[in-house]
């Protein structure tokens, strides 16, 4: 409509400088198409209209080529747990306002994970600190600074103690006997710490940090004892290991006695008990 032709029957034919993303249709003089992300800000559009014997004019205007900023779909909400590796791929969830217009990813996540800036892949393992349920944010910010966000809680839970066999072990009754047990126990995830409880014969006890058991095994231990260790984490759950501790008799021992004199016909007595000690705490001779 902003071109005329100079006579009736005289067709003009449309051509123009455009924007990447548009063009101009030579015959009816629409121009029409999707503007790209290079067309952002002030372009100059010069339309040229030329008759049918090659007289042209043209006529300039700016189209001003603005950003709507990127979209964005929900996001599910996950789960993980803590000490294990936990992927998540969120770019599918947003799209940037136009071709060749890029998105760089931020969020606000747990301790463990960290987000790819260009790839939008949350990663990393979860610590116990991250236990419980967490509010993500993923925030996709496009080459202009327009910005959307869409957040999901991630509900990190517990997997649990792990342990390893422990060898079957031996002492001698009335003799020190100790044991660190704790590198049969770990944690499921950095920050989580095992507190340790047995099920230990009469002279033993367990230190609840350490996992160090430690005591002097008495008479009544002689023999094959089961022992029994449960290490729990900061959240409950819990695992036990169990061993066979042999429990010896050294045999008792003797100091020696002093040479001795009597007369005949006089009555003698020497108590000699003092001489010899049981191996162990009720061990009687």
């Amino acid at each position: 409509s902003h071109f005329k032709a100079p006579a009736a029957g005289d067709a003009l034919t449309f051509s123009a400088k455009l924007p990447v993303g548009l063009s101009i249709n030579a015959h009816t003089g629409v121009i029409s198409g999707t503007p790209t992300d290079s067309d952002f800000g002030n372009n100059s559009v010069t339309v040229t209209a030329t008759d049918a014997h090659g007289k042209a004019i043209s006529e300039s205007f700016h189209l001003a080529v603005g950003d709507t900023g990127p979209t964005a779909t929900a996001i599910a909400n996950q789960s993980a747990f803590e000490g294990h590796a936990f992927s998540l791929n969120v770019s599918s969830h947003f799209k940037a306002p136009a071709a060749g217009d890029a998105l760089t990813f931020s969020a606000k996540l747990p301790a463990g994970l960290s987000i790819n800036a260009h790839t939008g892949v949350i990663s990393g393992t979860p610590t116990d600190s991250d236990f419980g349920n967490n509010s993500v944010t993923v925030t996709a910010t496009d080459a202009h600074g327009k910005a959307i966000s869409e957040s999901f809680q991630l509900q990190v839970g517990d997997s649990g103690p792990t342990a390893t066999a422990i060898a079957n072990q031996s002492a001698f009754e009335g003799h020190s006997f100790s044991l660190d047990v704790s590198n049969h126990f770990l944690a499921p995830a950095a920050g989580d710490a095992l507190t340790f409880s047995a099920k230990l014969p009469a002279g033993l006890s367990i230190d609840a940090h350490t996992g160090v058991i430690s005591g002097t095994p008495t008479d009544g231990d002689f023999g094959n004892n089961t022992v029994t260790v449960t290490a729990t984490d900061a959240h409950g759950k819990a695992i036990s290991e169990s061993f066979h501790l042999q429990v010896g008799d050294s045999g008792p021992t003797a100091t020696a006695i002093a040479n001795q004199s009597a007369f005949e016909g006089h009555s003698f007595s020497l108590d000699v008990s003092s001489h010899f000690a049981a191996p162990a705490a009720g061990d009687a001779l």
